[in-house]
C-alpha cells in the first residue's frame, strides 16, 4: 500500500506541473475566478453520511456502504415497472467515469495536494481528483445501472486511467522525438494522468462480472470510453477480459434486434432477461468498431452536447401531459465533472454537475441516462419518482387497500380503499417520471 501511495503521489504531481503550465496557459487565467466548490462540496457531504467499513485512509471499502432500505425498495419498484418498455424509453441511473473512487485509490491524496498549493501561496487552491467515492460494486449495489469504462494503455499494461488529455504542444514535441529517434513510442499526450498505479482494465472487468452473476434479474450498461490513441489498438485486450467477465449474459447488437419487437428498435429488459442476456456493452469514439460484434454504437447524447450545464427543464415546469417531450423521444443523456485543480482546472464551471436539484428535473423529465459524479445514496433520494417518503406504509397487496398518486407531490402511498376520493387520481405525468404506466384506475 505504501508503494502504491508514493507512486499515486508522484503521478499526481507530475500530472499537476503539467496541468500548470500548460492548460493555465491555454485556458487563460480567468478560470480562477470560477468557484464550484459549493456544489461539490454538496456531493461530498452527501458521501459522508454513508456508514461503511473503512480502509486505514478512511475510506469505504468494497461492498460495505450500506443505505436506506427504503432507496433500494423505491429505485426497484422504478425499475420494475420499466421492465416492458424498449430500451430506449429505459431510464437507467449511471455513473461517470465509475472506476475513479477513492475506495480504489485513486484521488486518495487530494487533500495533500491541496495544503501542498496552499503552501506555495496559491490560494484559492481546491482538489478535487477522484469522481467517486465508491466502488463500482457499491455503487452497483444501491442503485446504479450504467458503469462507464476509461481504457487507457499505458506503462505496458491495459489500465483503467482517467487521462485522455489532448495538448497540441506536447504531442508536437512527442512527435519531433520520434522523427530523432526513429521510433515510435506510442504515447500521447493522451496518457497524461496515468500512472503505473492505475488499477489493471482486467480487475475492473471482473468486478463487474462478479455483480452480474450475483444479480442475474438485473440489467446493466458498461460504457467502453476510449480511441485508437487511449488503449494504442489493444483491442483484444480491451474485449477479452469483459467476454471473460460476462460470457454469453452479453447482448449482441444482431441478437438485440431479433429480440425488438418493434423492426429496427430496442428489446426490453425483460426481453433481454428472458433470453438470458443481462449486459449491454456500448462504445464511444468510434469504439465499438472492436469485439467483433458485442459492441452496440453509443447511443446517448454525446460530448460536449451531454454537459450537464445544457440540460434545461425547460417547459418541464408545467404539469401538463406534453411536457418534457424533447427529452422523453430520445436517448438523452447529461454527465457532469466533478473533477477540480483550481485555480487551474474547474470542471463543474465547463461542463457542470449534477447535484440533487438537477437530477430531480432530469428524472422529473424523463432523461434516459443521467451520469453522476460523486454518487451516493443519498444523491439517489432525488431519482425517486414512485413512493413517497416512508410508503408503502401497509401492504400494497392486502385486501382493502389501494396504491394512490397523490395530486400534490407526484408520489405513491398505500391507503385503505374506503378512505379514497376522486381527488385522489388527479395526475401530473411530468412529476411522475418516465411514464411507464400510461394510465391509472383507482379500484375502491
Amino acid at each position: 500500500l505504501a508503494f502504491r501511495k508514493m507512486f499515486a503521489l508522484h503521478r499526481t504531481l507530475a500530472v499537476m506541473a503539467v496541468l500548470v503550465t500548460v492548460d493555465f496557459v491555454v485556458r487563460g487565467s480567468d478560470i480562477r475566478n470560477r468557484n464550484s466548490t459549493v456544489e461539490i462540496n454538496r456531493l461530498l457531504n452527501l458521501t459522508s453520511m454513508v456508514q461503511c467499513k473503512r480502509n486505514p485512509l478512511g475510506h469505504c471499502k468494497r461492498g460495505t456502504v450500506t443505505y436506506d432500505p427504503w432507496i433500494d425498495y423505491a429505485l426497484s419498484t422504478q425499475r420494475f415497472i420499466q421492465m416492458n418498455l424498449p430500451w430506449d424509453q429505459y431510464t437507467v441511473l449511471g455513473t461517470h467515469n465509475s472506476f475513479n473512487n477513492r475506495g480504489d485509490n485513486y484521488g486518495i491524496h487530494d487533500d495533500q495536494l491541496q495544503a501542498l498549493l496552499n503552501e506555495y501561496g496559491i490560494d484559492p487552491a481546491y482538489i478535487n481528483l477522484a469522481q467517486q467515492e465508491f466502488t463500482m460494486t457499491d455503487t452497483l449495489n444501491f442503485g446504479i445501472r450504467s458503469i462507464q469504462l476509461d481504457a487507457q494503455w499505458c506503462f505496458g499494461k491495459l489500465r483503467l486511467a482517467h487521462a485522455g488529455n489532448y495538448y497540441k504542444r506536447l504531442d508536437s514535441v512527442i512527435r519531433a522525438i520520434e522523427v530523432l529517434t526513429r521510433r515510435h513510442l506510442n504515447v500521447s499526450s493522451r496518457q497524461l494522468g496515468c500512472s503505473p498505479t492505475d488499477r489493471p482494465w482486467s480487475e475492473g472487468a471482473a468486478e463487474l462480472g462478479a455483480w452480474v452473476t450475483a444479480h442475474p434479474g438485473d440489467v446493466i450498461a458498461v460504457t467502453i470510453n476510449s480511441d485508437p490513441l487511449w488503449d494504442w489498438r489493444h483491442g483484444r485486450e480491451v474485449m477479452d477480459p469483459l467476454l471473460e467477465a460476462f460470457g454469453d449474459r452479453i447482448l449482441r447488437p444482431a441478437e438485440a434486434w431479433r429480440l425488438a419487437t418493434t423492426p429496427g428498435g430496442w428489446p426490453s429488459a425483460r426481453d433481454m432477461l428472458r433470453a438470458g442476456r443481462s449486459v449491454l456493452i456500448f462504445g464511444s469514439n468510434n469504439y465499438s468498431t472492436y469485439g467483433g460484434g458485442y459492441v452496440f454504437q453509443y447511443p446517448y447524447t454525446r460530448y460536449p452536447e451531454n454537459f450537464a450545464r445544457r440540460f434545461s427543464p425547460g417547459p418541464c415546469n408545467r404539469p401538463t401531459i406534453q411536457c418534457c417531450d424533447h427529452y422523453a423521444r430520445s436517448m438523452s443523456g447529461f454527465s457532469g465533472e466533478s473533477m477540480m485543480i483550481r485555480p487551474f482546472y474547474d470542471g463543474p464551471a465547463e461542463m457542470g454537475v449534477v447535484t440533487p436539484d438537477v437530477l430531480e428535473a432530469m428524472t422529473a423529465c424523463n432523461v434516459k441516462l443521467p451520469a453522476l459524479d460523486l454518487a451516493s445514496p443519498e444523491l439517489l433520494r432525488s431519482a425517486v419518482w414512485s413512493w413517497a417518503p416512508g410508503e408503502p406504509a401497509l401492504d400494497p397487496r392486502a385486501p382493502g387497500t389501494a396504491v394512490v398518486l397523490s395530486a400534490d407531490t407526484g408520489r405513491w402511498r398505500v391507503l385503505p380503499a374506503s378512505s379514497l376520493s376522486p381527488a385522489a387520481a388527479q395526475l401530473r405525468p411530468c412529476r411522475a417520471g418516465p411514464r411507464a404506466i400510461p394510465s391509472w384506475a383507482v379500484a375502491a
